[in-house]
């Protein structure tokens, strides 16, 4: 048990790390981020190692970076509405969750790590807050009035 709260500590000084990184590269501007590249408010950011990671904001705003935040590259996401979750497992899966048009949104990407698409879910009337997956198929997806959906085939399917 000791050993997985050590590694959750280690993951946890690695997101630390990371958004120090984004906040004084925009400062210093020496390195292209999305803090000095846009005026948007950020909700979310997940690292998956040491140099894969996503951050997430309002206007479906989606950056992504393949060497540990010194260059970010602003991605697609299909959506202008507000992303709020992020979080990814490995360098080529990861989802983003947020508000659609009459319900939550869940955006997933895998392999070219550029394209995102909407997963199907029954979220009507519900704001998505949150994602969580242990692998690239078990996850889960949390949104208000207490509803968490949950897959176990990368988000093919959601249940409640």
């Amino acid at each position: 048990m000791r050993r997985q709260a050590s590694g959750c500590s280690a993951f946890s000084v690695l997101i630390l790390l990371s958004v120090v990184v984004l906040m004084l590269t925009a400062v210093q501007g020496k390195a292209q981020s999305p803090a000095s590249q846009s005026s948007t408010l950020f909700e979310s950011l997940s690292f998956c190692d040491l140099s894969h990671g996503w951050v997430v904001g309002e206007n479906g705003t989606i950056w992504a970076t393949s060497d540990g935040g010194e260059n970010w590259k602003l991605q697609v996401s299909g959506t202008s509405t507000p992303l709020l979750g992020v979080n990814c497992v490995d360098a080529a899966h990861a989802w983003a969750v947020g508000v659609g048009k009459t319900g939550g949104v869940i955006l997933a990407t895998s392999n070219d790590r550029e394209n995102w698409t909407e997963q199907r879910s029954d979220t009507s009337g519900i704001l998505l807050t949150s994602v969580q997956f242990l692998d690239s198929r078990r996850g889960w997806v949390a949104g208000d009035k207490g509803a968490i959906w949950a897959t176990t085939d990368g988000g093919e399917n959601w249940q409640l």
